[in-house]
């Protein structure tokens, strides 16, 4: 019950205002706490900051949170399928929000009525199920790794071109919540190299978008959309009919930059044709800046973090000269 995740835990339940009513068994402590380690695996926590005691403290590069798709302010459950793992600057950003009906992301109200937690979770969850029940919950967690602070820890990450850290953590959470259509529309987007732009800054962007659709709740049911213009133009994987017309990948590709520019616009103000708009808001993601922007050549730098030291490589950005072109190519 010392490990920092329990925790963690103690104070998630204790936020709500049902307590102990928010969690339906045993079963959902284990799960939480298996959402935790689960968190820890995307973030790459680093260690370079020496605190006044001697030790060092540890750093999410990638920073993430456990969020409520209904809020556990207004009675959303404890449970992991009211739990989506996201960007901390995203679940800020729609902290209350609470999804509208037809979303399918509404998350789970809780049934349950106010159960008191009582001096600390192990005691509630004792006075609720039984010593035996929680024992047998409990002992059957394997004990996290745990960062004693005594040596110092290197980032690692071998850049968004290779990684694509957002991205693939979104598919792999759609995944979690049997989204599959689109969770495979983005297995999709990163095998075909020509629908991505060649370039691995647009499917960030499109997996920042599709972050806030789950979270935020909004009507525009962004993701949705996304499936929609891919069945549009390849027809409906499931159907076993994939059109391969000429242009189409061409004419895709000028349509998901134009959704990409909208959306990225109305809900954070940021124009992608402005690459110090795109870095700083990418930037924003991360304890460490992992984009700069190249301007003598037009493109993008990513950030390598490898024994200690920061490498520059460069990645391709659409100019919007590029990019307009064949917008204006295909509205014609």
């Amino acid at each position: 019950m010392n490990w920092s995740y329990m925790q963690h835990i103690q104070r998630m339940i204790d936020r709500s205002p049902l307590k102990l009513g928010s969690v339906t068994c045993t079963d959902d402590i284990t799960a939480l706490l298996r959402l935790y380690v689960l968190k820890a695996s995307y973030q790459r926590s680093y260690a370079i900051d020496l605190l006044d005691s001697g030790k060092y403290k540890p750093n999410p590069l990638l920073e993430l949170e456990l969020c409520h798709l209904y809020p556990v302010g207004a009675g959303g459950a404890n449970i992991p399928d009211n739990i989506f793992i996201a960007p901390k600057f995203i679940n800020r950003k729609n902290n209350s929000a609470i999804p509208c009906q037809d979303h399918k992301f509404g998350g789970v109200l809780s049934r349950g009525e106010l159960i008191p937690m009582g001096d600390n979770l192990l005691t509630g969850l004792i006075d609720l199920y039984g010593v035996e029940s929680v024992t047998e919950a409990l002992s059957g967690l394997e004990r996290p790794k745990r960062f004693h602070g005594s040596t110092r820890r290197d980032p690692k990450f071998k850049g968004i071109q290779h990684e694509l850290p957002l991205f693939n953590l979104l598919r792999n959470e759609l995944w979690r919540f049997k989204q599959y259509e689109t969770a495979s529309m983005l297995f999709s987007m990163e095998r075909m190299k020509e629908i991505s732009f060649h370039f691995p800054i647009y499917l960030e962007l499109l997996a920042i978008l599709g972050f806030y659709d789950v979270l935020s709740g909004e009507r525009d049911r962004l993701l949705i959309r996304m499936c929609r213009i891919e069945r549009a133009f390849f027809g409906d994987p499931a159907n076993g009919k994939l059109s391969w017309r000429s242009g189409g990948i061409n004419d895709y590709q000028a349509v998901m930059y134009r959704f990409i520019r909208k959306y990225l616009y109305r809900y954070f103000n940021v124009e992608i044709e402005r690459q110090d708009s795109v870095v700083a808001f990418y930037n924003r993601f991360f304890s460490l800046p992992v984009l700069d922007s190249a301007w003598y050549s037009g493109e993008l730098v990513s950030y390598v973090y490898r024994d200690g030291v920061k490498h520059p490589e460069p990645t391709g950005f659409f100019t919007s000269d590029e990019a307009m072109i064949s917008i204006y190519e295909l509205t014609d």
